[in-house]
């Protein structure tokens, strides 16, 4: 990814980033519930969204905050690492009514199918040009200024 956008600060690779989140959600069962309990609530809401595009999302934003914070000086997660954001994350989906299972699938094809590109896409559809971690740093800036959901996983 750092090569596609000129980049080359601390040694990161794009899918290292995605493959850590996936595996950080996929490890995140703590509760030992079985899959078919729901979590967080005493019977099963009547209806939840999907969470396999809100995951995707997630999994897209957590990695922009993860790549910013490798690169610029300045940046560094809220919740120290990228294991943290998907322990926090997985605790708010329970906390809604998802079950162990929901989240496992969500998990699984979001890693399947999530890409690095997601992420150059992102930051140059916000100006980062190649060879300027400036670019990028200040789009980290902006992102805490209007409290974005990447903005809110970083702390500068």
């Amino acid at each position: 990814m750092m090569a596609v956008l000129g980049i080359s600060r601390a040694g990161v690779i794009g899918p290292v980033v995605f493959a850590t989140l996936g595996l950080g959600l996929g490890a995140c069962n703590t509760t030992g519930a079985a899959d078919s309990e729901v979590v967080g609530t005493s019977a099963a809401p009547k209806s939840l969204p999907p969470l396999t595009p809100q995951m995707a999302v997630f999994m897209r934003n957590a990695a922009v905050a993860s790549f910013i914070a490798d690169v610029c000086p300045d940046e560094r997660l809220k919740d120290k690492t990228r294991r943290g954001l998907a322990t926090a994350q997985i605790n708010a989906w329970k906390a809604r009514g998802y079950t162990t299972q929901q989240i496992a699938t969500a998990n699984d094809f979001n890693r399947e199918n999530g890409s690095p590109q997601q992420v150059i896409s992102y930051l140059k559809a916000r100006g980062a040009r190649q060879g300027d971690l400036d670019s990028i740093c200040n789009i980290a800036k902006v992102e805490r200024a209007n409290n974005t959901a990447i903005g809110a996983m970083l702390a500068g």
